[in-house]
């Protein structure tokens, strides 16, 4: 169930849902209720660099009762890294709060959000109520002169490989992201303890080439510092690089 409003002058946003809280098909008996509100001050105000700003406060509160053996957290490139343990159980109450954050001005736009979890778990040596809680700041720039938005950048000369012809757009985007996870996870045996760490520390920088406004191919370097030495099987390590090239296609 899912109910959305907004004021007239636009001013004022909010939704309202019951969910299963994963995001997947919704099978089982456990349920989330989720509240968002959304404040955009300025959003009448047409000639104010500021009319694209939003804030933002959201939460959720629940009972979950779900294994997540097997299941991992995943760093800023989406690699596998603290894994839970064989046992390892979502078992009571979930509660999450956040803040956010965004504004887009032309080709400028910039969005931050934190985030704060509290689930309470069984494992091997018992339950425990573990904290998680995360931030990032996103900032990105059209090299190309294009407005961006929340929505789908459209290139003004989006690449025609037929007649040879536009060049597309480019965008070049910045990012920090942190992460810390409650020590409860390694004490009560909820995790394989070689593979968690306490906190994960982000940075990335991309360069992507919007060719259409269906086709685009995302360059990004990301730098990842651990909290704790994890081992991804060559052994401990503190921090790592990656650099991902990803080709994405919607409609």
């Amino acid at each position: 169930m899912f109910l959305y409003g907004l004021t007239q002058a636009g001013h004022l946003e909010w939704n309202i849902a019951v969910y299963n809280g994963t995001g997947a098909g919704d099978t089982g008996a456990s349920k989330d209720v989720a509240g968002r509100l959304m404040v955009h001050p300025f959003a009448d105000a047409d000639s104010s660099v500021w009319q694209g700003l939003q804030l933002g406060l959201a939460g959720t509160l629940g009972s979950q009762d779900d294994s997540v053996a097997g299941a991992h957290v995943r760093n800023a490139a989406r690699l596998d890294v603290t894994e839970y343990a064989t046992g390892a159980r979502l078992d009571g109450t979930r509660s999450r709060l956040g803040l956010e954050a965004a504004w887009f001005h032309g080709p400028w736009m910039a969005q931050a959000e934190g985030l704060h979890m509290t689930q309470e778990m069984t494992g091997s040596s018992g339950g425990d109520r573990v904290d998680y809680s995360g931030a990032y700041f996103n900032l990105s720039h059209v090299l190309t002169g294009e407005s961006k938005d929340f929505g789908r950048l459209r290139p003004n000369r989006p690449i025609d490989p037929y007649h040879g012809t536009g060049r597309g757009a480019w965008v070049l985007a910045g990012r920090v992201s942190h992460m810390r996870q409650g020590r409860g996870l390694l004490d009560r045996g909820l995790v394989v303890p070689e593979t968690y760490t306490e906190s994960i520390t982000s940075f990335s920088l991309g360069l992507n080439w919007v060719l259409s406004q269906h086709l685009m191919l995302r360059n990004s370097w990301i730098h990842s510092e651990y909290g704790d030495p994890v081992d991804f099987g060559a052994g401990p390590t503190e921090r790592e690089d990656t650099f991902m090239m990803e080709l994405q296609l919607s409609f």
